[in-house]
């Protein structure tokens, strides 16, 4: 029994270190590089472990890296931390074309190491300088847009791998060409340029040629001087040495003579930043590209064999000139009454088609430019002019005008204040009434006046009748008698006295004159009885 406690104990620890073996598979790792590279250039890979949780691990890690390449490079890193980088470097002799890369991920537990995960991954090694051509005005342009008001600032973008191989280069030059014209070379990565045509579509291109052959200077054969005298013989020997300009680089052999002879031209050309179609300057020699035999020129259309000690990279772009929003003017007004309805146009200038918006913010709101219009409220139209007809608030308000188009975004604020207007009651509530009043109070008074002297015109007659004397007590006259008696009182309503001594009005006597002479005469005439 003693014998068999340590095999127990020893096929304990085999099973406790399977399970922590089989345990491990949970971890997993990723790869990243900086790449792809040129030939000759420097690739890094890096590994990192992460636990399935995303955490990172903890522990003695082992990293053992490989590639398929021929010859198989290889390294192995033991390393306290969960990750590992490995920088490789691939000579011009390696064919361009797509490589693979592996890193098997080991952990130490207490005694030896196991392997815990493993990954592989797709590199490529290419024959030309990898990068795109980038467009900058002011800012990173993302479309193939550009303005005609500004100039547009061309840049090379490497890769940071094929940038860094870039820096041990002895010469890098650029030749830039537009639509297949030469336009010369710069020392540097970058070119700036104006177009001005609006509407119309441009084609740039780059050829990006570095050199990494040391500086030779050249020097000339000594020269010997001899001179004779009778006495004795002296020998002198002059040397001169002619040194190479800076930066220059003795062009290799093997290049192609069509290749060697555009280049030399090209050197010789000044970088020119004049609009595309303008006048050429005339201490500058341009040259079609037809005639320079360089590599992917022109459309891909131009290929010679380059030089095999130089690294080449070819670049392009297409782009289309726009015009940029301007002159934006507001017709309407901003000075509101309290519940009116905001109506504006807003009218601009540029390339279209343009997309806009409008966003209500407070009155003190200060615009930063940066802002951007919902996706549900953007309204496309190809002609810069749009309509605001809404209510948008019983206070102040400012309203933000978002307009952009391919090239260009203008953000326009425009402050909208309300007033309150005081009220006056109209004139003719007043003087309608007031003139009503009068009309009526003038009608009273002239009406009680009517009525009053209409009184004073009626004289009331009592008549004192006896009805208690008989018929036989009356007296009893003729026609004519009565004719006389009637002409006689007539005559004394004439005078102003009636029967009774009473003074009559002229109207009211002449009423009665008149009615007793016709009252007469028709007595005289008809025949009347009593």
């Amino acid at each position: 029994m003693s014998r068999m406690t340590p095999k127990f104990k020893f096929h304990e620890c085999l099973v406790v270190l399977c399970l922590l073996s089989f345990g491990e598979c949970h971890y997993y790792v990723t790869i990243s590089d900086d790449g792809p590279i040129v030939q000759g250039g420097t690739i890094t890979f890096q590994a990192e472990v992460y636990d399935s949780d995303g955490s990172r691990p903890e522990g003695t890690f082992r990293f053992t890296w490989k590639d398929d390449t021929l010859p198989l490079h290889s390294w192995v890193d033991e390393t306290r931390y969960p990750n590992s980088t490995w920088s490789v470097t691939y000579p011009r002799e390696f064919y361009p074309g797509p490589y693979e890369v592996q890193v098997n991920v080991d952990k130490y537990d207490i005694i030896f190491y196991h392997e815990i995960c493993s990954r592989r991954q797709i590199f490529n090694i290419s024959a030309f300088l990898n990068g795109k051509m980038e467009l900058v005005q002011g800012s990173l342009i993302n479309s193939n847009f550009v303005s005609n008001e500004t100039q547009v600032e061309h840049e090379i973008d490497l890769s940071r791998a094929d940038h860094a191989f870039l820096k041990n280069a002895t010469e890098v030059s650029t030749y830039w060409f537009v639509d297949c014209v030469f336009y010369g070379l710069s020392e540097d990565l970058t070119f700036n340029y104006s177009y001005s045509a609006v509407g119309a579509d441009h084609l740039v291109e780059a050829l990006v040629v570095a050199s990494f052959e040391p500086i030779i200077t050249t020097t000339t054969p000594p020269t010997t001087t001899t001179s004779t005298t009778p006495s004795t013989t002296t020998t002198s020997t002059t040397t001169s040495t002619t040194a190479s300009p800076p930066n220059s680089t003795i062009l290799s052999s093997s290049a192609s003579p069509s290749l060697l002879t555009a280049l030399k031209d090209a050197g010789n050309t000044g970088l020119n930043t004049n609009e595309v179609g303008s006048t050429v300057n005339q201490g500058l020699t341009f040259t079609n590209v037809s005639h320079i035999k360089v590599p992917y020129v022109c459309r891909n259309s131009s290929i010679v064999p380059p030089d095999k000690n130089k690294t080449y990279g070819y670049f392009h772009r297409k782009m289309s000139v726009r015009a940029p929003i301007q002159n934006i003017t507001i017709k309407g007004t901003n000075w509101l009454q309290e519940f009116e309805t905001l109506d504006l146009q807003v009218v601009c200038r540029g390339s279209g088609n343009f997309n806009a918006c409008n966003l209500k913010k407070p009155a003190d709101y200060n615009s930063t430019g940066e802002e951007t219009c919902p996706p549900n409220q953007i309204s496309v139209s190809p002609n810069c002019q749009f309509n605001v007809s809404q209510f948008y608030s019983s206070s102040n308000y400012t309203v933000l005008f978002i307009i952009s188009n391919d090239v260009s975004k203008i953000v326009y604020p425009i402050k909208v204040i309300l007033y309150k207007v005081q009220k006056h009651a109209q004139l003719s509530v007043i003087v309608v009434p007031v003139v009503c009043s009068l009309i009526a109070v003038i009608m009273v008074v002239f009406g009680v006046a009517y009525y009053v002297q209409r009184r004073k015109r009626f004289t009331v007659e009592v008549a004192d009748f006896d009805f208690g004397h008989g018929v036989g007590d009356m007296e009893y006259k003729t026609f004519r008698e009565r004719l006389r008696e009637a002409v006689l009182n007539s005559v004394n309503r004439d005078f102003g006295v009636d029967g009774e001594g009473r003074k009559t009005p002229t109207h009211m006597r002449a009423i009665d004159f008149y009615s007793s002479v016709i009252l007469m005469l028709m007595e005289v005439i008809g025949p009347i009885h009593v």
